[in-house]
């Protein structure tokens, strides 16, 4: 009986939601003509056709995201396909006219959903975010594409998230910020630990401008070979999956604009989305290029004259020809790249400590002990207190993953600071 009410239930909810309903009947998935793009497309959607729903009314009583409560966000409108049918639902996001050309903005003023974050004393802000079914983000194989414009209003930092789709730790495809560049993260369906097994693609000098329409495309091979551009030029790539033996994509559960799967992890997306595209299949470079000669035709205001990506002044200098392909620390593209794997908790054995993984370790102290603290005698130790008391890495190693406790009891933290730390000094983790 409790099985057929459920059943139920779920039936009613089908009959009431559109964006369901729609989606039920709308596979198998084709290439969507005049589009960059040529692959059999999952969704497509932009800032021009946007359906507010009529009614929707502010929750009566406070409601806040955290940790311990589910997030249900509350549904505004939707993102229409190009038929004019519920493709994506706006959460959290007022309603109000959207300017095509500007693009729905992910946080602001228009942005209600509230959400405690871990970091910063459990600070509360204020989130918008469009969320996507499942089915647009399972492709028939590892090969996918998701392909977007979007206009920054601030300067991408570590927290924003572009984009995320997974199940739980695993099957993650994100693109999000990093502290000095761009970062891809993928992760396996399959094994006892996807995250750790997962790769993390991080562009050390290419970030996108603020102000103006940017293409974002990234892909991923039916091999796992992971690829990441900005304005059509390659910011970096990485052999990514196809070093996980035996590695599969199985089904993604959750997928989001403008924020990650953690709801204590979320923070404001300071960006507007204009469009976004998710296809089956891996988009080579001429489709690539495609979609940034697109962006600049759309969305010509603030464009650079000429057609290539912006580069640093800085950009580091090419690596020569025979560099290791996907495995170095610095890519022939300015990019920090990084796998990860082993035995231990954080990806890899730390036996011989070369001075890059030191000052990562260091790093990653450093910032555990600004940001949570931790007292020994009463008094609140800093990082030269540390190297005092432990001058050798290894007992500097057992002080950080074994004495400092983790945050709130999430074993994550930790791991995250140190494999950030380890990418940001080209170490292995």
């Amino acid at each position: 009986q409790e099985e057929e009410e459920a059943q139920e239930e779920e039936e009613e909810e089908a009959e009431s939601d559109p964006l369901k309903e729609h989606l039920a009947g709308s596979k198998p998935f084709a290439p969507i003509p005049g589009h960059a793009i040529t692959l059999p497309n999952m969704l497509s959607v932009d800032s021009s056709r946007i359906e507010w729903l009529d009614g929707v009314e502010p929750r009566d009583e406070e409601y806040t995201y955290t940790k311990h409560v589910e997030c249900d966000e509350l549904v505004t409108g939707f993102m229409l396909d190009p038929d004019g049918k519920p493709a994506a639902k706006i959460c959290d996001i007022t309603k109000h006219d959207v300017d095509p050309t500007e693009g729905l903005a992910l946080s602001g003023p228009m942005a209600t959903g509230k959400y405690q974050t871990l970091h910063d004393g459990g600070k509360i802000v204020e989130i918008g975010t469009l969320g996507i079914h499942p089915d647009r983000v399972t492709a028939s194989s590892p090969a996918m594409t998701v392909a977007m414009r979007i206009k920054l209003t601030e300067a991408i930092s570590d927290d924003v998230v572009l984009f995320h789709t997974g199940e739980g730790w695993g099957n993650h495809f994100t693109i999000k910020g990093s502290y000095d560049g761009m970062e891809m993260i993928v992760t396996p369906g399959n094994g006892d630990n996807p995250w750790g097994q997962g790769c993390h693609l991080v562009t050390e000098s290419s970030k996108p401008p603020v102000g103006r329409a940017v293409s974002i495309v990234a892909t991923t091979t039916a091999e796992g070979n992971m690829r990441l551009y900005i304005d059509g030029k390659l910011a970096g790539e990485h052999a990514g999956l196809s070093e996980v033996e035996g590695f599969e994509i199985t089904e993604r559960h959750v997928a989001y604009v403008g924020r990650w799967n953690r709801v204590d992890l979320a923070y404001p997306t300071n960006a507007a989305l204009l469009t976004l595209d998710i296809y089956d299949g891996c988009a080579d470079e001429s489709e690539v290029d495609a979609h940034h000669a697109h962006t600049r035709e759309m969305y010509p205001a603030g464009q650079p004259d000429d057609a290539p990506a912006e580069q640093p002044d800085d950009a580091p200098a090419e690596q020569p020809d025979d560099a290791p392909d996907g495995s170095d620390a610095s890519s022939e593209h300015g990019s920090a790249v990084m796998g990860f794997g082993g035995d231990d908790d954080y990806g890899g054995e730390m036996e011989d400590f070369p001075e890059e993984q030191i000052k990562a370790l260091d790093l990653a102290i450093e910032r555990y002990l600004a940001k949570y603290g931790y007292e020994e005698d009463g008094e609140k130790l800093t990082l030269d207190d540390v190297l005092a008391k432990y001058p050798d890495p290894m007992s500097r190693s057992d002080f950080f993953l074994e004495t400092l406790p983790d945050p709130d009891g999430d074993d994550t933290v930790k791991m995250m600071m140190m494999m950030e730390a380890c990418r940001e000094m080209g170490a292995e983790c």
